[in-house]
């Protein structure tokens, strides 16, 4: 495996844990520190939480653990913890807070029968339970952690009732782990703190993993061999079976809009196309590339922020159908692969973005993907671009196109294109949205208006084309998700920093 330094992309705010004496700095360096020795080959580490099995190579967590990720490593198996297995998420529970991933790598050989089994009935109020898990925040070890206490409502948040408040010493990285009570039986798993209630921990009954396995045939542990045996036998036990979950991002993708995980696959010839419940991928005259599906919704167009540009305003109501839009710029190898030629300034090849092309070369490059593909390819509309910036209805409502800190996802400032997707993708996994360089749109550029709008096309007329996204020869303020410029539809639109990508 290969070394890499990682960039954390966060943790979905509502389940942030209070950690008042712990640095945003030691945390990033501890986890750069804990993916080196742990020899994790991601690309970006997006976070980690823990887990437990439940047999058959499956292993179950809180979905916010998994959701803004498509890769991921299982340490800790048998009690391994330098050792990591690659692991798919095959389904989950997106209201109850559950996954389940399958671990997938080659070389993992099983991790034993389950000692524990799951508890489908209420656990009392004022029960002792534990939890293990693996949070990492206040301690540079990598162990799995004990922490006992007791059930102290059998309501969560705000009287959610698929869950238990706890009151039992959780932290960072505690998320997805197990909760027992005294005869070893699961009873819950762990989902940490919400933001916004200090001091409680909650954890999801364990009654609500049962739908999501049978949806899936699975079944869950039902011989529990730990009652007789005393807390510290149990701790020892169960530990084989807790884990460690690093989660990244890589060339695979994850869909949150279905309710399973594949890696993507290709198939090689003149033209070929594959369907999974990730992104769609293409191949043409050898090279791939792949469309990320974006499901419909209705977004605020523009932005009102005090550094926002005139031509940003005003915001309005933009309703949008269902389509698919490109992961990442059209890269040069595609257009060499379907032009014959490389017209990009800077001539790298392989996965830097085209760029230097104009409006009626980009219509050529359609057509002919177009009949090698069979499909009906075609540039975006200005608003189906923003809305796919934006992360779609997975939208956290960030300033870049996914995070607010300009250097995880863009390339600016400095006057020369990048291999796409070497920065953190969005909400959606879609990279360089903001930065590398703007990207045609198919509308022409023109004022907007403050209307409610379906499926808008831009202005009727005008002498420019809309370009988003800004490029790596502007600041980070001119690479937000609502700037726009313009070009021109020929020569005079061509530069080293303009390309685009594809809608389907």
């Amino acid at each position: 495996m290969t070394k890499s330094i990682f960039v954390i992309v966060g943790i979905p705010q509502k389940y942030v844990l209070s950690y008042k004496s712990v640095s945003m700095k030691k945390l990033l360096f501890f986890i750069i520190t804990l993916c080196y020795a742990l020899d994790v080959s991601a690309q970006t580490i997006t976070g980690s939480g823990s887990g437990f099995a439940i047999g058959n190579g499956y292993v179950v967590t809180n979905y916010h653990v998994v959701e803004e990720s498509n890769y991921f490593k299982i340490y800790g198996i048998m009690g391994d913890i330098n050792t990591g297995y690659e692991a798919q998420v095959i389904t989950y529970d997106k209201n109850n807070d559950l996954a389940i991933l399958k671990i997938t790598d080659r070389s993992f050989k099983g991790y034993g029968v389950v000692p524990y089994s799951i508890k489908m009935s209420t656990q009392a109020k004022a029960s002792d339970v534990f939890a293990l898990g693996y949070p990492f925040v206040t301690t540079m070890g990598v162990e799995a952690k004990y922490n006992k206490g007791i059930i102290s409502s059998l309501t969560g948040f705000q009287g959610d009732v698929s869950n238990y408040q706890v009151d039992v010493p959780l932290q960072p990285g505690n998320s997805g782990g197990p909760l027992f009570n005294s005869k070893g039986e699961l009873v819950g798993i762990v989902v940490a703190r919400h933001k916004g209630a200090d001091n409680v921990g909650y954890a999801v009954k364990s009654s609500c993993l049962k739908t999501l396995a049978e949806s899936k045939n699975i079944s869950l542990p039902s011989n529990n061999t730990l009652s007789s045996l005393s807390r510290t036998q149990q701790v020892s036990k169960i530990e084989q079976f807790t884990y460690l979950i690093l989660c990244g991002t890589s060339g695979s993708e994850y869909n949150s809009n279905s309710s399973s995980y594949s890696s993507g696959s290709s198939t090689s010839g003149t033209s070929s196309s594959s369907y999974s419940s990730g992104p769609q991928t293409y191949t043409v005259n050898g090279v791939s590339f792949k469309m990320v599906r974006v499901e419909g919704g209705t977004f605020r167009m523009g932005s009102n922020d005090s550094d926002a540009h005139d031509d940003e305003k005003p915001v309005h109501s933009v309703t949008l159908s269902s389509y698919s839009i490109g992961q990442t710029e059209v890269t040069q190898e595609l257009w060499q692969a379907v032009m014959g030629y490389n017209p990009s300034y800077f001539s790298k090849g392989g996965k830097y973005p085209v760029e230097n092309v104009s409006w009626y070369d980009i219509q050529e490059f359609i057509r002919r993907l177009n009949s090698l593909t069979g499909k009906n390819f075609r540039l975006p509309t200005e608003a189906e671009w923003e809305f796919a910036a934006r992360g779609g209805n997975k939208s956290r409502g960030y300033k870049y196109a996914g995070s607010n800190n300009a250097d995880f996802v863009a390339w600016y400032s400095v006057n020369s294109t990048h291999q796409v997707a070497q920065k953190s993708s969005n909400e959606l996994g879609l990279y360089d949205m903001s930065g590398n360089v703007w990207e045609l749109c198919s509308d022409r550029y023109g004022s907007y208006n403050s209307y409610s709008q379906t499926n808008p096309r831009g202005a009727i007329s005008g002498s420019y084309l809309v370009k988003r996204g800004g490029s790596t020869g502007y600041l980070a303020s001119g690479c937000t998700s609502t700037i726009r410029g313009r070009a021109g539809f020929d020569k005079t639109g061509m530069s080293w920093d303009v390309g685009f990508r594809l809608a389907l």
